[in-house]
């Protein structure tokens, strides 16, 4: 309906409120591509589904260094009756499972890498999830935690002990950009929030989350 909304009228007031604009943002250009034509979407959700199976495979490769253990993970989630029955109905779940499995993939590579452009991209991903279902909003402090807890601990042990400088620059560098990241990946959740807001009278993402919750 919001996607529908937005090429029609060119404005986010279709989007209903038991969802954010997640959908809308992606089902628009299929929309704007195929129409009514049903193929347009079936071969997006089956893109999407796919996309599962590769992350599944890039997940497994991350965590083990092992490709057999990667391609058995691939297979098995190949299999999967919900990827199926999901890639056949216009719901978010799809999608859902899509941003969760790409959150968990971008998490490593940023425990690993622990620069910027990891972390902003991981803090976006993570955005948009909350976009597309408010319950999502978990994962920023999930990674934040992640990410956060290691140097900001190194950084008061070493306050505590008055080590050199260095480690304790590095960590506090760390804490500052992982920081930046996280207040850019807010502002399209505030964007969100405000236009709740100036419709409800409430700063809300949706209204059913915490019923998901």
């Amino acid at each position: 309906r919001g996607a529908v909304h937005l090429l029609k009228y060119g404005n986010f007031n279709g989007v209903s409120l038991t969802c954010g604009p997640g959908t809308t943002f992606l089902f628009a250009p299929v929309l704007f591509l195929f129409g009514r034509n049903p193929w347009g979407m079936k071969i997006f959700l089956h893109l999407i589904a796919i996309g599962c199976v590769l992350l599944n495979f890039r997940l497994g490769w991350q965590l083990s260094k092992k490709r057999w253990i990667a391609f058995s993970v691939a297979f098995i989630t190949m299999l999967l009756p919900d990827l199926y029955y999901y890639a056949n109905f216009i719901m978010s779940d799809l999608i859902n499972i899509f941003l969760i499995l790409l959150f968990s993939t971008l998490l490593i590579d940023a425990l690993e890498k622990n620069d910027f452009k990891h972390l902003l991209l991981l803090m976006l991903v993570g955005s948009f999830a909350t976009l597309l279902r408010a319950e999502n909003l978990l994962l920023l402090p999930i990674g934040i935690f992640c990410l956060g807890f290691p140097p900001a601990w190194d950084w008061l042990k070493g306050m505590c002990k008055k080590k050199n400088k260095q480690p304790q620059q590095s960590n506090l560098h760390s804490l500052k950009i992982l920081f930046l990241a996280l207040l850019i990946a807010l502002l399209p959740l505030l964007w969100w929030s405000n236009k709740n807001y100036q419709l409800t009278g409430d700063i809300i993402l949706d209204n059913s989350s915490g019923m998901v919750l």
